[in-house]
């Protein structure tokens, strides 16, 4: 089910924002909302841990925007990003957003393996340290 939520795998905590079979732009828009003011409640300490999980989910411009201001937004906090499970479009839309917000955003195609990668860079020194 889709949300936005705070979870723990291997021990470490990390935020999944789940759009597994969003197909209203309007849900979209909200979770992105959503999404936007939780990583703005946190300490701007650049540990934060993203998944992102897009399986079935409607793509179009208001939404591709939306989630380019909320990448561009979150870099202040985030340490390592991962999307998970995009199309075939999810994968060429996610290069050209890393290319947008300067942030890299690494591309899984199931959430386990992003899941797993993210941890994983939770002890690394962030890129700029």
């Amino acid at each position: 089910m889709a949300g936005i939520e705070f979870i723990e795998h291997q021990g470490k905590r990390v935020l999944l924002l789940d759009f597994t079979a969003v197909k209203d732009t309007q849900v979209a828009l909200r979770l992105i909302e959503q999404a936007r003011a939780l990583v703005a409640a946190q300490p701007q300490r650049k540990d934060l841990l993203t998944v992102t999980d897009v399986k079935g989910m409607i793509y179009n411009d208001e939404i591709n925007q939306a989630l380019l201001v909320l990448g561009k937004h979150n870099t202040p906090w985030v340490r390592a990003s991962a999307i998970c499970n995009p199309s075939t479009l999810g994968k060429v839309i996610t290069r050209a957003n890393n290319l947008s917000t300067g942030r890299s955003f690494r591309v899984f195609d199931s959430r386990a393996e992003a899941l797993d990668w993210v941890v994983a860079q939770a002890d690394q020194t962030p890129v700029g340290r």
